[in-house]
């Protein structure tokens, strides 16, 4: 730690380097409160820089990794193909289901439509070519942090990430100790799984609403529709409530209101990744968004 004092202006400026440190011993340091890391292969290094600001108290925060491995943390399920089970999030709190091809409601990538690209354009732009964590996108929302320290703590998770999340880890806490649980789990999908299968696990194992799972389930109850006949403005509604689809979800069903600059965000993402023309990404814009009515 470094610090500088400028007596004019009364601020004091201290700079922390934490030097890269291997993966191994950074997990090592909660013990049996990451208890997947026991036995675990975990090879690379995690470090960061950082500011802060005193008396102002304005800070950064810069995280570095290298060659990060994760092998030997993932549960005892083969989501290679197949049926398998998780704990989904419910009304009651949580609920044992099944999904996988076989399972009634699971929708392949190929049925899908435009809602795996919608959920790229929303969530996750550099999903083909990230290794189930970005560090890029964890900095911005670290910078996003730190110039609104009051506005929600979200962004930084890859679709990935997410999946492991949702499948693996119980409750919405977002403590250091969830978030390198997390990044273990993710690491590990995208090293024994193809993109495409990640994708597909993720659409259909996501929560789009209260008691809603999965993108058939959500199609069928905001617009009565299969997947594969979503409009692309439908296919951006849904993506774009996945920060928080229980209250964002019945906020547009039950009266109607609509984040409609988040949506138009996701339309042009998707027109920017080759997903919609630009003169379908036009009529994406001017597109109603009809719902039928809740249950």
């Amino acid at each position: 730690v470094d610090a500088t004092a400028d007596t004019a202006e009364k601020t004091v400026l201290f700079s922390i380097l934490v030097p890269p440190t291997p993966l191994e011993d950074v997990v090592g340091v909660f013990g049996p409160l990451i208890p997947e890391a026991s036995g675990a292969i975990l090879e690379g290094t995690l470090g960061a820089t950082a500011t802060l600001a005193w008396p102002a108290g304005t800070w950064t925060l810069h995280p570095t990794a290298q060659d990060l491995v994760a092998e030997g943390v993932l549960p005892p399920v083969d989501l290679r193909g197949g049926p398998f089970s998780w704990t989904a999030p419910s009304k009651e709190g949580g609920a044992l289901r099944r999904a996988g091809e076989g399972v009634t409601g699971w929708v392949s990538l190929m049925d899908a439509g435009l809602f795996p690209d919608a959920v790229i354009a929303a969530e996750d732009s550099a999903f083909a070519h990230h290794n189930g964590v970005d560090l890029a996108a964890i900095q911005a929302a670290l910078d996003r942090m730190a110039t609104e320290p009051d506005g929600p703590l979200r962004g930084g998770s890859t679709i990935t990430q997410q999946l492991a999340k949702n499948l693996f880890l119980d409750g919405q806490d977002r403590t250091l100790v969830r978030k390198l649980r997390e990044l273990l789990f993710a690491l590990e999908l995208d090293q024994s799984l193809p993109k495409r299968r990640v994708l597909e696990l993720y659409i259909n194992v996501v929560e789009l609403g209260p008691g809603i799972i999965g993108v058939r389930e959500a199609a069928d109850a905001y617009f009565l529709k299969s997947p594969g006949r979503l409009t692309p403005k439908e296919a951006a509604f849904l993506a774009s409530i996945l920060p928080a689809p229980r209250s964002m979800g019945n906020r547009a069903w039950r009266s109607g209101r609509v984040n409609h600059i988040r949506v138009a965000a996701v339309i042009d993402n998707m027109a920017d990744g080759g997903a919609l023309s630009p003169d379908a990404a036009r009529a994406a814009h001017n597109a109603p968004l009809r719902f039928v009515p809740p249950p």
